[in-house]
Order: C-alpha cells, then sequence, then structure tokens
C-alpha cells in the first residue's frame, strides 16, 4: 500500500499493546481503530493491510475476521453476516443472536474489520441500535476492533483509540506509484489527471485503468477531464464527492461508448448487493431485455475496472460505483422486471429446503433476494401484491430453516398491506388465477420440538370469504412472529402471533386463528413451566381445525402436543397423540406431516425400550422422506437410528447412521447430530476423538446459548475424565454441568450426574453419600420409567454394597440391574452386571458358579469390543484362579487383563491387575528363578505400581489397602508410619481415620 505507513505502523502498535491475558476489570487493553473519510479513499485497503501485517497475524493468528458490510442493510443482516464469519452454525440457535456472537467473540482474543459501516449506520432509524450492538460487542476487553465509514462522524456509546485521523489523500508521490503500479509509467498528463482528483488513491485507481487500456492516452483522458470536473466540486460534501468525477470518467470512456450494453447491464448488477452468481448471470445471458451482448458488456466493464470477481467467482461492483450508478442510472423498466421476476422465482423455491441444489442457490443469493424483494415491495410493481407476499413468505421459510436472515422484509410487507387497508377494500373481484396464488396459507416455521430441527409442512387451507389484503397481513404476521421466534425474540413474537389471531378473527378466519393459536402453543412448549398452557393452546387448536373440518391442521396440533407429552416424561400420552397424528395425516395423503407423526412415535418406543418397534417406524418414515427429498427429516431419523443402537450396544452401527446423519446436514450439521457421535466414541472408548467431538459442541451451544445441550456435553466430558482417571477433572465437569441445568432444568439429566457424582464418591470411598445420590437418583429413574437409568442406580448400589461385604444385598442389586438392562436389550449393562455378579460369586466362594458367569461376560465384552470390560473379566478370572491356586493361569489372565486396561486407558483397571499381580507374586514366594519377571519386578514393587495408578485416579479404599499390604510385606504396623507417600492423595489421622478430599458442591 502507497502513502500509508504511518497509520499502519500507529495501528499495528495499538493492537500489539493489549495484553495476552486481559485485566477484564480496566475494560481499557484492546484497541478501538476507525477509519475514517470520504468514498475512495483507500479506508478498505488500509484496514487490510493492518489485519494483514505480519505482527498482526502473529498475535491473532486465525482470529481475525472481516465483515463487509456493504450488504447488512440492517441491524439483523449484519448480526447474520457476523454469525457466518465465525462459523456459527445457526440453524439452530435458539437464543439471542448478539448473545451468541458476544459469546464467540469472548474465548479467544480477536480482531474483527467491519468495513463500509456506514451502509448500515447511515439510515437514522437503525442508528440507535446499531449503536447499541456496537457498543455490547465493543464491551468485551478482549476484542479489538478496526471499523471503516464514510464521513467524519464516529459511532457514539464507545471509546475509540486515537491512533489514525480521519483520512486525507496520499501526497503525490505515493500517487503516482499507484498510477504507475497499474498503468506502468506516468507522464505530465497522469501527473495533472492525479492532481486534478486530489490523489484519491480509488479515483486514482480508475483513472490509471482507464489509461491502461490499449489506445487510450492519458492526454485524451485530461481534456475530457477538464469538461467535467467542476461536478466534484460542487458535490463535495456528498458521500460519494470524492467519487463522482472518476465514476462519470469511467462511464464515458470510448470503450464504454462504443458499447452500448455495458451501462444498462452495470444499472441492472448495481441492483444486487451481493453480486451476479453464475446461475443469475447464465438467466442475463439467456435474454437481459435491453442487453443485446451480456459477455461483450462484462468485457468491457472489467477493462474499465467498473466490476471484478471475487474468489468465489461472483461478478461484483464497488459500492461506491454501485451507489452512484443506482442513483444516477437505474436500469429500464423491462430489465428491472426481468431481475423482479428471476429472484421472485427463486424466492418462491424457499419451501424446498431439502433440495440441496436450491438450499445452495438461495444461500448464494440471500441477499439479493431480500434487496429485491424489498425493493418491489416498496415500489408501485406491476406485479400482484399476492405473488409478491408469497414470494415473500416462501424465502422466509428458507431463511428459518437455514438460520439467517432478517424479518425486515416481513416489516415491509406488512406496512405496504396495512398502508393498502387505509384505503379501504378493493372493489375488483380477485381473478381465478390470483385466487389459486393465494391458495397457501402462513408456513408453520417454528420448532415443533425444542432443540430439533423439524418444520411444518405446509398446506393448501384457506377461509373462504376472507378479505385477501387483510388475510395476507394476518398470515405475515404470524410469519413474523415465527421468525421473531427463531431470533429468540419470544415476547416480540407472542405479541405477533397474538395481532395475527385478532386479524384472523376480524374477518372471520377460522383457519388462520387456528393456526396463530397452534404457534402460541409451540412457543409456550419451549419452558417447562408454561407445558399445561401450551397443552391449552394444542387443544384450542384442535377445536379451531375440526370446526372447519381441517384434518391436516389438527394433525399438527396433535404433533405439539404429542412433544410435549414426551418432554413431560408420559409416554403413555405421547404414543396415543402421535398415533392419532400419523393416522390423520395417512387419511389425508400428508407424507411430510406422517413423517413427522413416525418420527414422534419411533422416539416414544425408544423410550419405551421397545425398540423393534421404533426401527419400524423409523424404517417407514424413512422411505417416505426419502421419496420426499426431505434431508432435514432423514437426518433425524439416522440421528434416532444411531441412539437406539446406541442404547443396545451395537456401536459400529451407531457410528454408521450418526455419520449418515451429519453426512445429510453438511457443511453445518446441528450440534445435536455431533453430540450422537460423541457419545458413540466415548461407548467405544476412542477418548481423544469423542473429547475432541464433544469440546466443538459444547462451543457449540455455548454460542447458541443451548444450556440443556451445552450440560449434556459437560456431563460426558466428564465421564471422559471419570474414564481416565481424572476425578478431579470430573468434579468441575459436574459442577460445570449442574450450573447450566439452573438455567434449563432437567431431571433426567441431574440424575445422570447424581449418578456420575456417586461414582466418584465411591472413588473417595465416601460411601454413605454415594449411597444418598444413588437413591435419590433411583427415584427420579423410577418416576420416569427410565429401565436404564434405574439399572445404573442399581448396579452402583451393588458396588456400594460390595464395598461394605454386604454380598447377599449387592448380589440382589446386580441381578436386579441385569433384568432391567436385558429388558432393554443393553448389551454393555448386561456385560458388566454379569461381570459383578460373578465377582460376588467368587467372595462368597462359590468359585464354579463365578467362573461360569465370567465367561458369560467376557463373551458379551467380546461381542460388543469392549476391551476395558473384557480386562475386568480377565482380572475377575484372574483372581478366581488365584483362590484355586492356578497360579500360572492366574498370572496369564491378569498380564492379558493389564494390556487390555493399557489399550482402553483404564488407570483404575490397571491399578487392580497390578495389586492383582504383585499378591500372585507373594503367593510363588517372590520366586523370581521360576517366573518370567523383568529386573526389579517383585511383589512389593508392583504393589508401589498399583498405589500410583490409584493414587492418580483417587481410589482412596484401593490404595490405603496396598499401603496397609505393604506395611505388612516389609513388617512394619500400617498404623505406625507411612511407608510409602501418594502423590496426590488422601492421609491419615493419628486416630487411623481417612479424611477424604472435599465434596464437590453439587453434591453437598
Amino acid at each position: 500500500m502507497f502513502g500509508r505507513d504511518h497509520d499502519i505502523n500507529s495501528a499495528v502498535n495499538a493492537l500489539l499493546l493489549t495484553p495476552e491475558s486481559y485485566d477484564y476489570s480496566l475494560q481499557d487493553s484492546a484497541a478501538r481503530i476507525s477509519i475514517l473519510g470520504p468514498g475512495g479513499i483507500g479506508k478498505t485497503t488500509l484496514a487490510l493491510s493492518i489485519m494483514h501485517h505480519e505482527l498482526v497475524c502473529s498475535k491473532f493468528d486465525e482470529e481475525r475476521v472481516f465483515i463487509s458490510c456493504e450488504a447488512a442493510a440492517t441491524v439483523d443482516l449484519l448480526l447474520a453476516e457476523l454469525a457466518v464469519s465465525l462459523r456459527i452454525a445457526t440453524e439452530k440457535v435458539e437464543d439471542d443472536l448478539l448473545q451468541v456472537i458476544i459469546n464467540r467473540l469472548k474465548k479467544k482474543p480477536t480482531l474483527l474489520v467491519l468495513d463500509n459501516f456506514e451502509t448500515i449506520w447511515d439510515a437514522p432509524l437503525n442508528r440507535t441500535d446499531v449503536e447499541s450492538v456496537l457498543s455490547e460487542i465493543t464491551s468485551i476487553a478482549s476484542l479489538a476492533l478496526i471499523l471503516t465509514m464514510r464521513g467524519s462522524q464516529r459511532p457514539a456509546g464507545m471509546r475509540w483509540s486515537n491512533v489514525i485521523s480521519p483520512l486525507q489523500p496520499v501526497d503525490l508521490e505515493s500517487a503516482r506509484s499507484i498510477f504507475r503500479s497499474i498503468a506502468h509509467e506516468v507522464d505530465e498528463h497522469a501527473t495533472f489527471l492525479i492532481q486534478a482528483v486530489d490523489r484519491v488513491p480509488l479515483a486514482v485507481t480508475l483513472i490509471a485503468n482507464l489509461a491502461s487500456v490499449q489506445g487510450e492516452t492519458t492526454e485524451a483522458l485530461w481534456t475530457r477531464w477538464k469538461a467535467e470536473n467542476i461536478s466534484m466540486v460542487q458535490n463535495g460534501q456528498d458521500r460519494l464527492s470524492s467519487m463522482e468525477t472518476s465514476v462519470r470518467l469511467s462511464l464515458s470512456s470510448p470503450r464504454m461508448q462504443r458499447d452500448p450494453d455495458a451501462l444498462p447491464f452495470l444499472s441492472v448488477l448495481a441492483l444486487l448487493p451481493d453480486g451476479m452468481s453464475p446461475t443469475t448471470l447464465r438467466s442475463c445471458e439467456a435474454g437481459l431485455p435491453t442487453v443485446t451482448s451480456t459477455k461483450k458488456a462484462i468485457s468491457t466493464l472489467r477493462q474499465n475496472a467498473l466490476v471484478y470477481d471475487d474468489a468465489d467467482g461472483i461478478l461484483r461492483v464497488l459500492s461506491p460505483i454501485r451507489l452512484f450508478v443506482q442513483a444516477h442510472y437505474p436500469p429500464s423498466h423491462e430489465a428491472r422486471h426481468f431481475l423482479y421476476d428471476n429472484f421472485i422465482h427463486l424466492a418462491l423455491q424457499g419451501s424446498w429446503y431439502h433440495d440441496g441444489a436450491i438450499r445452495s442457490q438461495m444461500g448464494r443469493e440471500a441477499a439479493n433476494i431480500n434487496a429485491i424483494l424489498v425493493d418491489t415491495l416498496s415500489k408501485s410493481a406491476n406485479k400482484p401484491l399476492e405473488e409478491i407476499i408469497e414470494a415473500t413468505l416462501n424465502f422466509c421459510r428458507y431463511t428459518y430453516a437455514s438460520g439467517v436472515g432478517s424479518s425486515n422484509i416481513l416489516a415491509v410487507a406488512v406496512e405496504r398491506l396495512q398502508a393498502l387497508d387505509t384505503l379501504g377494500p378493493s372493489s375488483k373481484a380477485p381473478s381465478e388465477d390470483q385466487d389459486r396464488r393465494r391458495g397457501f396459507r402462513r408456513l408453520q416455521l417454528f420448532q415443533m420440538k425444542p432443540g430439533k430441527g423439524r418444520t411444518m409442512a405446509a398446506i393448501d387451507v384457506v377461509a373462504p370469504n376472507a378479505d385477501p389484503m387483510l388475510k395476507l397481513r394476518a398470515d405475515c404476521l404470524g410469519t413474523w412472529g415465527q421468525m421473531l421466534c427463531r431470533q429468540s425474540q419470544f415476547g416480540l413474537a407472542e405479541e405477533k402471533f397474538n395481532l395475527a389471531k385478532d386479524l384472523h378473527s376480524m374477518i372471520g378466519d377460522v383457519v388462520g386463528q387456528a393456526y396463530d393459536t397452534l404457534n402460541l402453543g409451540i412457543l409456550y412448549s419451549r419452558e417447562m413451566l408454561k407445558y399445561d398452557e401450551a397443552l391449552l393452546a394444542f387443544q384450542d387448536a384442535i377445536r379451531l381445525h375440526e370446526a372447519v373440518g381441517d384434518l391436516k391442521g389438527k394433525g399438527y396440533d396433535l404433533l405439539g402436543a404429542g412433544y410435549v407429552h414426551q418432554a413431560r416424561l408420559k409416554f403413555d400420552e405421547a404414543q396415543d397423540t402421535f398415533s392419532s397424528a400419523a393416522a390423520l395425516f395417512l387419511e389425508m395423503k400428508d407424507d411430510s406431516g406422517r413423517t413427522s407423526a413416525l418420527i414422534g412415535l419411533a422416539a416414544t418406543m425408544q423410550s419405551l425400550y421397545r425398540y423393534s418397534e421404533a426401527e419400524r417406524l423409523y424404517s417407514e418414515a424413512l422411505k417416505i422422506s426419502t421419496s420426499l427429498g426431505d434431508i432435514v427429516s432423514e437426518a433425524e431419523i439416522q440421528a434416532g437410528l444411531s441412539v437406539a443402537f446406541l442404547l443396545r450396544s451395537q456401536f459400529d452401527n451407531a457410528q454408521a447412521a450418526i455419520e449418515r446423519a451429519i453426512s445429510l446436514r453438511s457443511p453445518s450439521p446441528e450440534a445435536g447430530l455431533l453430540h450422537i457421535l460423541g457419545r458413540v466414541y466415548v461407548a467405544k472408548a476412542n477418548y481423544d476423538q469423542a473429547h475432541a467431538i464433544l469440546t466443538h459442541t459444547l462451543s457449540l451451544r455455548e454460542d447458541a446459548g443451548d444450556h440443556l445441550g451445552q450440560a449434556d456435553d459437560l456431563y460426558y466430558l466428564a465421564c471422559i475424565a471419570f474414564y481416565r482417571g481424572n476425578v478431579f477433572a470430573t468434579r468441575e465437569l459436574i459442577d460445570r454441568a449442574v450450573e447450566k441445568l439452573e438455567s434449563a432444568p432437567n431431571l433426567l439429566s441431574d440424575a445422570d450426574l447424581i449418578v456420575l457424582n456417586a461414582m466418584v464418591w465411591i472413588r473417595y470411598c465416601d460411601l454413605d453419600a454415594a449411597k444418598y445420590g444413588l437413591i435419590s437418583a433411583l427415584e427420579i429413574y423410577t418416576q420416569a420409567c427410565c429401565a436404564l437409568g434405574q439399572a445404573a442406580c442399581l448396579y452402583h448400589l451393588g458396588v456400594f454394597h460390595l464395598r461394605n461385604a454386604a454380598n447377599e444385598t449387592a448380589l440382589e442389586n446386580f441381578t436386579a440391574a441385569l433384568h432391567l438392562h436385558t429388558r432393554a436389550g443393553n448389551l454393555q449393562g448386561q456385560a458388566d452386571d454379569k461381570n459383578k455378579i460373578g465377582e460376588t460369586l467368587l467372595r462368597q466362594g462359590f468359585l464354579q458358579e463365578g467362573l461360569s458367569i465370567i465367561f458369560e461376560a467376557y463373551a458379551l465384552h467380546i461381542q460388543i469390543e469392549d476391551l476395558s470390560g473384557q480386562g475386568d473379566d480377565l482380572y475377575i478370572l484372574s483372581t478366581i484362579f488365584l483362590a484355586q491356586g492356578r497360579l500360572g493361569d492366574s498370572e496369564n489372565a491378569i498380564r492379558n487383563a493389564m494390556e487390555l486396561h493399557k489399550q482402553s486407558e483404564s488407570k483404575y483397571g490397571e491399578g487392580r491387575d497390578l495389586a492383582t499381580l504383585s499378591d500372585i507374586f507373594l503367593h510363588k514366594n517372590q520366586n523370581l528363578d521360576t517366573v518370567d519377571l523383568d529386573e526389579g519386578e517383585n511383589a512389593s514393587v508392583v504393589l508401589k505400581q498399583a498405589m500410583d495408578m490409584f493414587s492418580l485416579v483417587n481410589a482412596v479404599a484401593e490404595y490405603f489397602h496396598c499401603q496397609r499390604l505393604l506395611c505388612r510385606m516389609e513388617g512394619k504396623n500400617p498404623g505406625d508410619s507411612v511407608p510409602y507417600t501418594p502423590k496426590n492423595l488422601l492421609y491419615w489421622d493419628e486416630d487411623d481415620v481417612l479424611y477424604p478430599l472435599p465434596r464437590p458442591k453439587s453434591q453437598k
């Protein structure tokens, strides 16, 4: 960059002064740099030069984010652009998107560059909201900001770093260097031109591009300039003041004059803030009115540096040029309506989100569609208003499903319809074709099940004799409410739903009232405390739908009620409700609705452990969704199947199903799908992969403000920490999960954490705390009819009783757990239960019976490829052999167990194996001549290794049991002294009492 070295150095130094670790009490650590000046002065180029400076790259690395605000006409669009650039998966963001963005930006020191910020800030109606959003973002102490704007006024409400004064034109030599880098030489006339444009970088660039065209001379350009330069002086305070003459000069160049198609095409391109995609370009090439040769026009514009292609192959115009052309060279009526037709046709396909090609095209063109629809709604376009509104509603279907978009278009639509209402009802009867086009209802976009991605399909029911314009207005209000729900603005959403309901009631549109009531019910169903209100709303909606014979609508009402019953763990009611909905959809031949009902019914069957029925229902739903091309439903079905496989310990099948679901939602699969994959990896003991995935999903859910999802991720991360023997990390993660559940109460999640906490207490040898937790969790699971939860509690209660030598009670608990695991079809649980039953029988002296059931457990653990479980079985087997005096068999078994526990990262298992190996050596009287041992490997050495392992995993009882054995080996009294000091464990007091570490706060 030429002529800005001082500014670059000043900005870089300010950014580097920001410390790596922020003192959040000071708030003044990060730089807030504004780059101000007129259009074309080089603000964007300067910002990019700073952003890509070597030292800045070294400091912020990948956390450098550039946002062009050119297409962000509203706060919502700005937030959407921020979300995309920050790689936030917006499809399932349930909380305020701004808060999600703030949460993401807080994670690491970040440099955020907001370019062309005047686009959104200049609108007087936007300014307060924009400054509020900017103030919230810049409240993050670790965020460095660079903001470029035309003009000399900066947004208020924040403290700016005064390191760059408003930009002035570059010095003459720098301007000559810019010109030379493009035109390759600078002569006298070039210097005249550079001085004439006041050395404004973009103006110099444009003129240099003109001079570089073959056949053009700087002398001819100077002659033309002398005839046009006065306009620049007259408009010196205008936002395009430093560009107008340059743009006029470019547009009047000989090449532009020789190509009559260039300017008409540029006028069309200027209407598209996100540029022209290859698809739209092909449409223009096929028949753009008033343009004979689109390809030639583009070639001319490129040679005059009026357009450029970005990295994605999108044809774009620099913003100052685009705005100038919009103001002075609007497209012809025919060309404008050609563009209207193209983008309205695309907007009408918004309801086909499941079609990958359409979804991809909509994603590329979203800002352009929004701009064109707003343009048509704001102008008296020669198009039926009903068609424009229909396109708007369908486009909103896409923006809702994708999670990216703004509700401003609905505000414009409602305002337009409200203006018509002041003129009184239309005296013109709608044509038959208009009636057909109006045969759409307000799209039911709001999520049926909190946390899931399902949307409701449209039906073709409309109340007779309804005033068309008032009905459209009510429909827009309802859809507006749905979009507000998507943006977590639930209070405003409820307001819009009620306004829509009032309007539908006023015009006697019972169908509209029914869907508004349904939307309100779904809104209430998001909160546990409003389940009763939700069910009442669904019942009211059913009554209204029945009154007009709308069976499809009734089916959707039943779906909403079914999900509430499911959330309340009332599975019988859920089953009946989903079954009724499925029957209605089948009768009405509504395949999309029937798919939704079958998925809900399958999930209910799964909760009741009726897996064969669940699989049958999922398979039936899968056939329908595949035939419809509904990838959202197909992904949800695959996820449901994955969970079913996981619960039955079919881990490979579970992994295949969830990976299929993730591929269907690529490139932005929702966090819930990734979470299931993380669970599969936990079950397969692939802890590194599981940790990476669950950490990622936790980050996504933090961005989305999903507290219950975060609690689930933290729970499984805690499980990984526990299985790896890091009890301290387990406690920390449990406490974090408990805190999340304070904002999103869930009884089953509470119970899961209580059980995991009890496992920690058993390790700590605080058996009373463990027992109390397990009994309370068992009560929750029993009330919820959760067989697997009950089985887990009974299993760990058995472990508790085994520790207390209550072998009979332990055996009863393990047997009861085995019964429940068998009923639920969970092979993992059955294998673990049998292992503990075998251990209990061993303690009772029933060696043969114990041997028999251990072999059953071993076979099951091999079947599900559970290496840790196999190691546990071989450990018990070795102990049985030891009790039988089969020392060689015992040693072989325990060495194999040790290898399996190492492979599965089970340090606790390794500790037990080492302790048993020490016992074997002791029984052999340390006869090293007859035993194949490594040097220094004997009973006491191996026992100390076991103690180290137990110390690492805080296995208190096991550690001190080994310590007592070690004292006896060395002929000492365990109470006299501690012969081997633990690394991080507990201690005995003078009265030989064990003191555990403090309890985690979640169980105090």
